[in-house]
């Protein structure tokens, strides 16, 4: 395959202005994107420069196949560009974007959203550039009309996938297929020793549909603080607060922050965790934390919610809980400190699960739809 990337980047220079250069062998075409084009609250969904762009790179590349993936902050408007051209596209799914402006289905109260028809509970209005107020049905309606012409989806989890099917994406375009992991990579860690201490770790963004307040009070109540020790790593707008946390719930010898981490460095994470935890609050899709999780034979810890359910079995490689519920997930927690052999085993059966589930042969699947 010959194959070029376009992509947004958030960037000081001209906005809309377009760079080019080298990732890993492939050619990148970069458009520069400013803030005002990924918020939320105003137009981030339809930028017509940016479809200018892609017209142009189409008339020089002339691609067989567009491959979307999330292009909020770019312009859906390319999904048009390339049916004009007879070219077929494909869109991989990694949240609620084509019907959520929140992506993450959270209505104010942390309550998950299920009427998709109902944004305007939670914001009656978005803005255009020049302050003016447009209905956030007129949102919903554009983007529904924009997928229409996607040729086929993709969606890494059964939930996501049924959930746009609710939200009217046509149940014939739809493909589940896992995103891949590198098993080699991730099965070759060597844990470090415990040295008397189970290591729970949390990885992913600090923020508040991560759940991670869960968490810090599940900790709380674990009546052997001297047993455990919690990793947290990541970084985000919740930082601050959860340092503040550590502190009032007197976690500070129990807690550490590593920091926002680069993949290249996860294996190091790996290496001190017997156990991984997610205690979202959103519908998760299929969480990389958790493939990664379990090609490194770790255990996982995690809400239940979303697509986790399909990653994670209650009891074989993994404990689910209720989202939000601290006292069930010290439960779970104290199930691996009274019983560490289940480190073990559980993390065996994480392996074996994503033994066929490798970038190549996921990759091959892609291919299929493709052809």
């Amino acid at each position: 395959y010959n194959v070029i990337v376009f992509a947004g980047e958030a960037r000081n220079d001209e906005r809309y202005s377009m760079k080019s250069g080298l990732y890993e062998g492939l050619p990148v075409f970069r458009v520069c994107l400013h803030r005002q084009d990924y918020q939320s609250d105003l137009i981030n969904f339809s930028h017509p420069p940016v479809d200018a762009h892609f017209n142009t790179l189409i008339d020089t590349f002339s691609p067989d196949v567009v491959h979307m993936h999330n292009i909020i902050g770019l312009s859906v408007g390319i999904i048009n560009v390339a049916k004009r051209r007879g070219i077929k596209t494909v869109l991989t799914l990694h949240d609620h974007w084509g019907f959520c402006y929140k992506n993450t289905l959270i209505k104010k109260n942390t309550e998950i959203c299920q009427d998709y028809t109902r944004c305007a509970e939670c914001m009656p209005f978005i803005s255009d550039e020049n302050g003016r107020d447009i209905p956030i049905r007129m949102r919903c309606d554009f983007l529904k009309l924009q997928l229409r012409d996607v040729d086929a989806f993709i969606s890494p989890s059964l939930y996501l996938a049924e959930t746009y099917v609710r939200a009217g994406i046509p149940i014939g375009k739809m493909h589940v297929i896992w995103n891949g992991v590198d098993v080699a990579r991730f099965s070759r860690i060597v844990k470090k020793p415990r040295s008397g201490r189970i290591r729970f770790t949390f990885i992913g963004q600090f923020g508040l549909h991560k759940g991670i307040d869960t968490f810090l009070n599940a900790l709380a109540l674990i009546p052997f603080p001297d047993r455990i020790t919690a990793n947290l790593v990541g970084g985000g707008e919740l930082v601050e607060h959860l340092h503040q946390r550590v502190a009032a719930l007197g976690l500070g010898s129990v807690v550490k922050f590593w920091g926002k981490l680069d993949n290249s460095r996860i294996d190091e994470v790996f290496t001190e965790t017997d156990v991984q935890v997610l205690p979202s609050i959103w519908p998760e899709n299929q969480p990389v934390s958790i493939t990664e999780a379990m090609a490194s034979r770790t255990p996982v810890i995690a809400s239940a919610t979303g697509g986790i359910p399909e990653l994670v079995t209650d009891g074989y490689n993994g404990y689910l809980f209720q989202s939000g519920n601290p006292r069930e997930l010290a439960e779970k927690m104290s199930e691996f400190i009274k019983h560490p052999e289940l480190i073990e085993r559980f993390g065996a059966n994480g392996s074996q699960r994503m033994g066929d589930k490798s970038f190549e042969q996921q990759v091959d699947k892609i291919c299929r739809i493709y052809d």
